[in-house]
C-alpha cells in the first residue's frame, strides 16, 4: 500500500472486533513513533501502552473506547521538549508527529484507528500515576474494525485547498464559523 493509499483508506474507527492486535503489529506501530521527528531530536515523547486493566482504567476517564482492546497514550515531557527562546514548546507538535506516524502505521497493517482528545486529564492522571511534568495530548486506540464498522459520512467532505492554504501572508483570510463550545461532553469524575 502506498502512503498516498493509506491517507485515502483511513478514517476513524468507531467500533472495534475483539481481535487481539499482534505483538509484533504494535512493536512496529511503536517504532514508527520512535522514528517521528522531533524538535532537536531531543524525543520527549512518552508513551503507555493500554491493554486488558489499562483500558478498562482508561474507560473510567472517557466514554470513547468503541469496543478497543489496545489503546496507547502519548504525553510529551515539557521539560525535555525544545523550547524558544520566546517561551513556544514543540511537545504538543513532536507528540502530534509520534501520534499520526504510529496510526499510519497501524492503517498500513490492515488496522484501524481513533486518537481521543477527550478525556477528564485529572482523573487519567490519577489512575495512570502520570507526573505533572508528562503533558497528554491523546490516546491512539487501535485494532481491528469490526466487521460492519464504517467511516462517517463526512469523511470526504473536505474543505477546497483555497479555504485553508495562502500564499506570502494571511491577508485574505476570513474568519471561519466559530465552533469552540460546541460538542461538549461531561467526561467521568
Amino acid at each position: 500500500m502506498t502512503f498516498s493509499e493509506v491517507l485515502e483508506k483511513r478514517y476513524s474507527v468507531r467500533k472495534f472486533s475483539d481481535r487481539p492486535v499482534e505483538k509484533e503489529k504494535l512493536q512496529r506501530i511503536l517504532e514508527a513513533g520512535r522514528l517521528a521527528p522531533t524538535g532537536v531530536n531531543w524525543q520527549p515523547q512518552r508513551l503507555l501502552v493500554l491493554e486488558g486493566e489499562g483500558m478498562e482504567k482508561f474507560a473510567k476517564c472517557t466514554f470513547f473506547i468503541f469496543g478497543a482492546q489496545l489503546g496507547i497514550m502519548v504525553c510529551y515531557d515539557e521539560n525535555v521538549s525544545w523550547t524558544s527562546d520566546w517561551g513556544r514548546s514543540t511537545g504538543c507538535i513532536d507528540a502530534s508527529m509520534v501520534l499520526a506516524n504510529m496510526m499510519y502505521a497501524a492503517e498500513e497493517q490492515g488496522l484501524g484507528t481513533i486518537i481521543i482528545g477527550g478525556y477528564n486529564e485529572d482523573r487519567m492522571r490519577e489512575l495512570f500515576k502520570i507526573p505533572d511534568y508528562l503533558i497528554p495530548i491523546g490516546v491512539l486506540l487501535t485494532g481491528y474494525p469490526a466487521e460492519d464498522s464504517r467511516p462517517h459520512p463526512t469523511l470526504h467532505q473536505r474543505k477546497p485547498l483555497e479555504d485553508t492554504v495562502f500564499y506570502g501572508d494571511y491577508s485574505g483570510v476570513v474568519p471561519g464559523e466559530d465552533h469552540r463550545g460546541q460538542h461538549r461532553v461531561k467526561f467521568p469524575d
